[in-house]
C-alpha cells in the first residue's frame, strides 16, 4: 500500500503539459527504480531465509551449551525424540552419551492420593 503511494506520489509532476522538457520524467523514474529494486532485494532475502528455515527441519534443537574453553564446549541436543550430549572441539563432534529415557516416567501422583495413602499405612501401624 505504501509503495503504491510512493509511486503516485510524482503524478502531478507528470500531468505538466507535453510541451515542456522530460526532465521532469527522469526523477520520478529512478525514485520508482530505486524502490522497486529495494523491493526486490528484501523480498529474495526474505525467500532465502524461508528457504533456510525450511531445510533446516526444525526438529532439532539445541537445549544447552557449555562452555569448557576457547574452542571447546558441551551441548545438549534435542532431536526428535533423543537428547544427545555433545562434545565440541575446533577439529570434531563426539557423541558423549545418549540420554533418551527408554521408559518414560509414569505421571506423578495426586496430592491427595499420596496423603490417603500413607494416613492409611500410618493408622495400620498402631
Amino acid at each position: 500500500m505504501y509503495l503504491l503511494c510512493l509511486l503516485l506520489l510524482p503524478l502531478p509532476a507528470l500531468a505538466a503539459p507535453l510541451n515542456q522538457d522530460i526532465s521532469a520524467f527522469k526523477p520520478w523514474f529512478i525514485t520508482c527504480l530505486a524502490v522497486l529494486l529495494i523491493g526486490a532485494v528484501v523480498f529474495l532475502l526474505a525467500r532465502k531465509r524461508a528457504r533456510a528455515n525450511w531445510r533446516s527441519g526444525g526438529e532439532m534443537r539445541v537445549q544447552s551449551v557449555l562452555s569448557l574453553g576457547m574452542k571447546e564446549k558441551l551441548v545438549l541436543v534435542q532431536v526428535e525424540d533423543q537428547r544427545l550430549l555433545l562434545g565440541i572441539t575446533q577439529q570434531q563432534i563426539t557423541l558423549i552419551s545418549n540420554l533418551t529415557r527408554e521408559d518414560p516416567q509414569p505421571p506423578p501422583a495426586e496430592f491427595a492420593h499420596v496423603f490417603e495413602t500413607l494416613g492409611a499405612s500410618d493408622s495400620d501401624k498402631k
